[in-house]
């Protein structure tokens, strides 16, 4: 079936296959972003034996489930019986792989982690396989696959024992981008335009699962009310069905993602620590990496390269939105969006959401700038008078782009249905930004006012202050 986007990961699974000797390659990414699709759908003719983990199950349920596996691949096996441990598993699996005549043979291992519960002796077997069989043949590329991003870091990619510095490719598999989400949605047939696909990924992300839950027979507002509001709505409930799926503890983690989408520019480690009250605990370190090796969370850089300083900042829409709106309204029903998407709040949502998307697609608006090879640094900037809570003065830069070519940009997004006109007020206040800037972080490149709007910008007396300015088309650039 057709792939969108994906090329340099596609790529990467076609160059395995044409390495010499046998390859091991990991894949790990958040659940719903597509990896078993790219690997089924990139490696179909190679693949001998796939497998997916079943989340929860007995040892003896993932024996059977292996060898029925098997058996479905080869009548040969059908007989066969099933293995009482994971040693006698992999001996069928070579026994059944030294049968299968091909040049090239894939061995895919899906939700691996989910093989590994306690008392599994999964992994450890798994590694003697590898290096006793696969590792001295030149035929064999295997493939293990994770959505526990946590646990494929730590456990495969930086594997201390029998798999250490055995990964021959590594793909960590992101979300789609604004192109790939307009590819995507063309191959669908929903043919929107960019200020309706933009608001699109402020709600569902580049989630491709989300994304294909789309209608084209309704408008993107008809779609997020049957989606998100509806009674029976498929994404109703799945901002704790996903959580549950992907980490064992997963109320820690429900609780930063919270806490962080109530601080939009983000919250120190030691903030979010202090204010979660759960102590500077293992746990608490460990859901940290967690929701940030699978996507939910992102660590931005202080300007002044304090890491105390660093932001956490939640990174994931549909959290956001979810939190923000369906959570609020649950049980409204039919029509709940289409009466918020005319209301105040919408107008203060989006600007944070556009904010959001602007941060993910830096790369794009580094080639609008013209420096797509210059090496930068984004980062977001509070004054220390706007840090104090109960102060509503002060600055804040949503977004700020530090140069190696010795200037920073800082940049203003605008979210708005029509072309955006800087009033004076407005003008007044960039100037005020950036000269509160220049005397607290006193930085010695020269500044730079760059603005991105969805509709353009309304030239007047008072646009003159902008070094340059851009429509949200620029984000759709192919990175």
């Amino acid at each position: 079936m057709k792939i969108i986007g994906r090329e340099k990961e596609q790529e990467k699974l076609r160059q395995a296959l044409g390495k010499e000797g046998s390859q091991l390659v990991a894949v790990y990414g958040r659940r719903r972003v597509g990896k078993t699709y790219l690997i089924e759908n990139t490696l179909t003719k190679e693949i001998v034996f796939d497998i997916t983990g079943i989340k929860g199950a007995s040892i003896r349920t993932q024996l059977s489930n292996f060898k029925t596996q098997i058996a479905v691949r080869s009548r040969k096996f059908q007989k066969s019986p099933t293995p009482q441990n994971w040693f006698d598993a992999f001996q069928l699996l070579q026994e059944y792989t030294l049968s299968v005549r091909k040049t090239k043979k894939v061995i895919y291992i899906d939700e691996f982690p989910w093989f590994c519960g306690q008392r599994s002796e999964f992994l450890p077997v798994f590694e003697h396989f590898w290096n006793n069989f696969c590792a001295k043949r030149n035929d064999i590329v295997v493939v293990v696959c994770g959505s526990a991003a946590s646990f494929m870091v730590k456990k495969i990619i930086y594997n201390k024992d029998g798999l250490h510095g055995r990964i021959s490719t590594i793909i960590r598999l992101m979300p789609f981008d604004l192109y790939e989400t307009r590819e995507y949605l063309k191959y669908k047939k929903i043919n929107w335009d960019h200020y309706d696909i933009v608001q699109c990924y402020m709600i569902l992300g580049g989630i491709p699962h989300y994304l294909n839950l789309l209608d084209r027979r309704y408008t993107l507002p008809q779609n997020i009310d049957r989606l998100c509001f509806e009674t029976g709505g498929q994404l109703v409930n799945e901002f704790d069905q996903v959580l549950l799926s992907l980490f064992r503890n997963s109320s820690l983690h429900k609780s930063i993602i919270i806490e962080l989408a109530q601080k939009k520019i983000g919250l120190t480690r030691k903030a979010l620590n202090e204010n979660l009250g759960k102590g500077n605990n293992e746990a608490f370190t460990i859901a940290i990496i967690e929701l940030e090796e699978s996507g939910f969370i992102v660590e931005c850089p202080s300007f002044d390269q304090k890491v105390t300083k660093n932001l956490f900042r939640l990174n994931d829409e549909f959290c956001f939105f979810y939190l923000k709106y369906i959570k609020p309204n649950n049980g409204q029903g039919e029509g709940t969006w289409l009466h918020i998407y005319s209301s105040r709040s919408f107008n203060s949502w989006s600007g944070f959401a556009f904010e959001m998307i602007c941060m993910k697609h830096t790369h794009q608006i580094k080639k609008a700038l013209g420096i797509p090879k210059v090496m930068t640094t984004t980062h977001s900037w509070t004054s220390k008078e706007a840090q104090k809570s109960a102060q509503k003065s002060g600055a804040q830069i949503d977004m700020l782009l530090k140069r190696h070519d010795r200037r920073i940009d800082l940049i203003e997004t605008k979210f708005y249905n029509r072309p955006y006109s800087i009033s004076k007020s407005y003008r007044d206040q960039m100037i005020n930004k950036k000269e509160i800037f220049e005397e607290e972080a006193n930085p010695e490149e020269a500044l730079a006012l760059v603005m991105i709007t969805t509709k353009g910008l309304k030239i007047n007396t008072y646009s003159n202050i902008l070094t340059d300015h851009f429509k949200m088309d620029v984000l759709f650039e192919k990175d």
